[in-house]
């Protein structure tokens, strides 16, 4: 029964991320979506956020049924205000004008199945750098963040589950509150590649401290853990990116190709990891890291191969 209830939720959850940066992408100028992307990562970290060290806490006076029971409850008020309240285009809303600036045809052409765009989007080999960047930052990061990471302080540096906790704390407020600044700056400057890159390295290097079991020392490893926060936010870059090498009516098609990697990469890592622990239990969490430093490194090669668009759609570009 348990497995059910994680099925139903990851079912849940996999709806409404793709549709919300599709909204933002149908609400907004194309200039402005890796702003609200960075916005809506900010907002949909509160609850990563609320998940660490405040959960932690407030575990140890209110029974866990009633945690879920109220998460559960928020959810479907959520739900129903979104119903409704929140229309997928500007015209549905009433509005005449486009504020988003582009032709009506640009954004709801005719004729444009979902399984036709898959296979526009999946065909253009420009979109699968941004599914790479994805399964190897985005999923090592919440493989980490969300499982593994505690148990690697508590086990390694035998630091208590509250102290662990709040590394964790410190790492998704890092990448909630950077997002925004990572997303403005990207779309004032007109780029993408270079801060996905500069971002995805620091990133990388933050594993070597923690492979090499250097963080005895709190105010390291908090440092560390607060880096990589921020260096986690290069693959919010890959929806802008996938989003602006791929037809502007596929808009959601390819952010939702993009996203598939990070989700994926997450469901593998987190039970090899397990499997490696349980084969080497003495240093199983070390080699855990390594592994995670390693994919993480796979998603920065991918950054490489992805194509600066300059915040701007360049479908159709030579590939």
């Amino acid at each position: 029964m348990a497995g059910v209830g994680r099925a139903l939720i990851g079912t849940g959850v996999a709806v409404p991320f793709v549709a919300l940066l599709k909204l933002n992408a149908s609400w907004f100028a194309p200039r402005q979506f890796a702003t609200l992307s960075g916005l809506t990562i900010l907002f949909g970290n509160f609850g990563s956020i609320l998940s660490t060290y405040p959960l932690s806490v407030l575990s140890n006076y209110v029974d866990w049924r009633i945690i879920i029971a109220a998460t559960g409850v928020a959810s479907l008020s959520l739900g129903a205000a979104i119903f409704l309240y929140v229309r997928d285009t500007p015209s549905d809303a009433g509005f005449k004008s486009e504020i988003t600036g582009l032709p009506p045809v640009a954004r709801r052409p005719p004729n444009s199945s979902w399984p036709k765009q898959l296979r526009i989007v999946m065909a253009n080999s420009a979109t699968w750098p941004c599914f790479w960047v994805g399964f190897g930052i985005c999923g090592t990061f919440f493989t980490f963040t969300s499982l593994w990471a505690t148990p690697f302080l508590t086990k390694t540096y035998g630091l208590t589950k509250d102290v662990a906790s709040a590394h964790v704390l410190v790492m998704l407020v890092c990448h909630a509150v950077s997002a925004i600044f990572v997303g403005r700056l990207s779309d004032k400057f007109a780029n993408r590649k270079s801060l996905l890159l500069g971002l995805g390295t620091l990133y990388v290097l933050m594993w070597v401290p923690m492979f090499m079991g250097a963080m005895r020392h709190p105010w390291f490893s908090f440092a560390v853990f607060a880096i990589q926060g921020i260096g986690s936010t290069s693959y919010t870059l890959i929806w802008a990116l996938a989003k602006e090498v791929n037809p502007p009516e596929s808009a959601g098609m390819a952010i939702g190709v993009a996203n598939t990697g990070m989700f994926l990469a997450t469901a593998l890592l987190q039970p090899l990891i397990g499997w490696i622990i349980d084969m080497r239990p003495e240093h199983g969490v070390a080699y855990g890291i390594a592994v995670l430093a390693a994919v993480s490194a796979v998603g920065l090669f991918s950054g490489m191969k992805t194509i600066e668009t300059h915040a701007r759609n360049i479908f159709p570009q030579p590939i």
